[in-house]
């Protein structure tokens, strides 16, 4: 899971991972201490072993643990797309990408995914494209690199924050945003104020959303294997030894995600079918669904 942040609030933080002033990762303190931990844990187990993951288990989001190619370290991280012998993944504590070979990817325990992802997606609100795209990242990198800083998250669109973000000086006398380093306060004051209206906006929109349901006749894709491949699973439903269901483990973190939407979704707000099944029909069954959650 993403860190769960309060538009509006002011967190403590640290830059992490630079692309841009319109794009780049931060760790909230001190929310990431947690991290140091499951770091030491990681190193120790990941160091000088773990399962390397299967070639047929490695697919875009598909979580794991990954080595970095710098510093020959092993981090959580998530696969972004796949090639013949290597991934893209993102390193989900850092907000950085690297292309890594299937040999150095392996295969995440459980308790690595109990710690929320800590790199904050975030952009400075106010700033726009115009400008020196070099300059502009000198300018940031040397208002932010190794400072500690304070981040007021404004509003949040497709997993990215928009951001005030100032040093921390120990005698609190700082309250000026880098942001105006790019913009005058008047364009940061008007920016906020679009985005807290674009936020209210679309508060109302989302209370007033109707839900879209797939048409009746609807189908989802059958996933094929390989004859004789292998892949860890667990057995989810039992007639005899010659029929039984399973689910790849691999799939599990999804799986969870979407029966959490599921449960959200269909326990207040469910539409009776009205049309008449057919043997192809496709739908919600609650109660079965929850029994497959409970076995997880």
């Amino acid at each position: 899971m993403k860190i769960d942040i309060t538009l509006g609030s002011m967190k403590n933080c640290e830059l992490v991972f630079l692309n841009s002033p319109l794009d780049f990762f931060v760790q909230l303190s001190p929310e990431c201490l947690e991290l140091n931990s499951v770091m030491e844990r990681i190193a120790a187990i990941y160091e000088n072993g773990g399962d390397t993951m299967q070639a047929s288990e490695i697919q875009s989001g598909t979580y794991c643990i990954a080595q970095y190619s710098e510093d020959l370290k092993w981090y959580r991280a998530v696969i972004k797309s796949v090639e013949k012998s290597s991934a893209t993944v993102e390193f989900v504590d850092y907000g950085n990408t690297e292309v890594v070979n299937f040999m150095n990817i392996k295969v995440i325990l459980e308790e690595f995914l109990q710690l929320p992802m800590q790199a904050v997606h975030c952009k400075l609100l106010g700033l726009t494209n115009a400008g020196n795209e070099e300059e502009q990242h000198a300018i940031f990198l040397e208002k932010t690199d190794g400072k500690s800083l304070q981040a007021e998250f404004v509003f949040e669109e497709n997993e990215m924050y928009k951001v005030l973000l100032r040093e921390v000086v120990d005698d609190g006398s700082n309250i000026k945003y880098i942001n105006e380093e790019f913009c005058t306060i008047a364009d940061l004051t008007k920016a906020k104020q679009t985005a807290t209206n674009k936020k209210a906006f679309n508060t109302v929109t989302e209370n007033r959303m109707v839900t879209k349901y797939a048409p009746s006749d609807s189908k989802w894709q059958t996933t094929l294997y390989e004859p004789e491949s292998k892949h860890n699973i667990i057995v989810t439903w039992f007639i005899n030894p010659n029929k039984l269901y399973c689910q790849l483990l691999s799939k599990e973190t999804e799986f969870k995600t979407m029966m959490s939407e599921i449960q959200k979704i269909y326990i207040n707000n469910s539409k009776p079918v009205t049309h008449k099944l057919e043997v192809i029909s496709v739908f919600v069954y609650l109660v079965y669904f929850t029994v497959l959650l409970f076995l997880f």
